[in-house]
């Protein structure tokens, strides 16, 4: 799937989604009307870390799966993560 197709999919009230600044001034103009942009402060993915449940038995792989976790969930919840409502699409796309 492509950025632009998933904010389709906004845009036809489905769903949320990511995508990068780049892709709002090549949607269509009822497209932009239709889904309200948001400027986030960082750069972030959602991401899942995926390991088969065996490992999970072994120590060194449960130990560094339970770091990870950690570091992502301390960084998701930090004071410094922004959000920021951006203009009207009409307003930031010429």
């Amino acid at each position: 799937m492509t950025h632009e197709t998933a904010v389709r999919i906004v845009a036809a009230g489905l769903a949320t989604c990511h995508t990068p600044m780049s892709v709002i001034p090549n949607l269509p103009g009822d497209v932009r009307n239709r889904v309200r942009f948001y400027k986030l402060e960082e750069i972030a993915r959602s991401v899942a870390l995926a390991m088969p449940k065996h490992l999970v038995s072994v120590s060194p792989f449960r130990d560094f799966a339970a770091q990870v976790s950690g570091l992502v969930r301390d960084e998701y919840t930090s004071e410094r993560l922004g959000l920021s409502q951006l203009p009207l699409p009409n307003d930031i796309v010429n």
